[in-house]
Parts: C-alpha cells; structure tokens; sequence
C-alpha cells in the first residue's frame, strides 16, 4: 500500500509511532521511501516530528534529521472528518480518525480522488503512509508508500 500526495501531513503527517499514550504522537525518521515518487532525496533528510494538539488534533513540524533546522514550520491538522478546502485551489480534504493508530486524509479535486492512510504498528514502533488512488489534479495513477520509524525522545 502506497500513496502520493504534497501536503504537510504525508510527511507528518504524517506519523505514527507511540512513545507516550497516543501511537501517532512521536519523532519518524524515514527508513523505506523506494515506493514513493517524487520528494525522496528530501525526505530522507527529514523528521517528523508529530505532538498532540488535542482531541484528533496534531501539532507536525519537518525538521532536519539532527532536529536543528525546522524545514516546515509547525501546523496542526485536525482529524474531524469534516470537509474543508485543501491545500491546492479547486481541492477539497477530509481528514479522519479511523481508529487509535489509523488516519485517513482524502483529497478530492477536478481529475481524481487521492487517499491517504497514516497506520501505525501495534508495538508503536513504524508509520506507514500510503497515498492510492488518481492525482487531484493530474489525473494520473498515484500508488505510493513511505515507510517511517519511531526515534527515542531525546531527538525531539
């Protein structure tokens, strides 16, 4: 499973590891993004880093992997399932809690539907994002996956 997709959140978002209470608040690094076209060499540079903002709400800021220099300033996303624009003119987004590890964003636009699951493993350790489906604004096939482990707190 894998999925494309150019907002904040897959790269937080997107996130998932549990090293407190919630299993998608923590620190990912990437370890697998070969299935994920375009952005890799960035990427592989990046932390995520993901902090509970509230109910279904995070606080996802892009660091570099030393933490010193924030590439993505912190957003919070907030996992209503509530749809509302997007980050690109003429797209909508939905984002949702599908259980305690598992969010699904979806984007809708002219050309497509593209969706996006954020899963974290049972042990909190992995996230793995997929974004399926056909570009909102493309049209083309998206299949990607990228593949995120959880680093001890002291990185933060």
């Amino acid at each position: 499973m894998c999925a494309v997709k150019n907002s904040l959140l897959l790269f937080v978002i997107a996130g998932a590891v549990s090293f407190g209470a919630d299993p998608i608040a923590g620190v990912w690094k990437p370890t697998q993004l070969e299935r994920w076209k375009g952005y890799q060499e960035d990427r592989k540079s990046h932390l995520l880093i993901v902090e509970s903002a509230g109910k279904d709400r995070y606080r996802v800021t892009v660091t570099t992997l030393d933490g010193k220099n924030v590439i993505t300033p912190a957003v919070v996303e907030v996992y209503d399932g509530e749809e509302s624009n997007g980050d690109r003119p003429g797209v909508k987004r939905k984002m949702e809690r599908i259980d305690e590890r598992h969010l699904r964003e979806t984007y809708t636009g002219p050309k497509g539907v593209t969706v996006e699951d954020i899963v974290t493993s049972p042990d909190g350790t992995i996230s793995t994002i997929t974004d399926n489906g056909m570009g909102t604004t493309t049209g083309r096939t998206v299949d990607n996956c990228a593949i995120y482990e959880g680093q001890p707190e002291k990185q933060k």
